[in-house]
């Protein structure tokens, strides 16, 4: 497991950059075939949302990201409210 120093000195990440742009390139086939990429996650580090970030915001609102450090932390549980609400609206 790596940390976010990792992340950001980019050292013991090799797949790192190519996630990322794999990612993007999927962001942009899923934008142009008119689909959005929404990501409610509880680590950064452990699931790949640093890695799936373009591909969630290439997709263009509404999509959304929300990470913290539990699934029942106030900003995922009232932003996936909110989300889903605006969804079936």
């Amino acid at each position: 497991m790596h940390g976010l120093q990792d992340f950001e000195k980019s050292t013991g990440v090799k797949q790192f950059k190519k996630a990322c742009q794999w990612y993007e390139s999927l962001g942009r086939r899923m934008a142009g075939s008119g689909h959005c990429l929404d990501v409610f996650a509880c680590s950064l580090d452990q699931v790949g949302i640093a890695e799936m970030h373009d591909a969630v915001s290439v997709t263009g609102l509404p999509a959304a990201h929300a990470c913290a450090s539990s699934h029942v932390a106030v900003p995922v549980t009232e932003g996936l409210g909110m989300h889903v609400m605006a969804c079936n609206s």
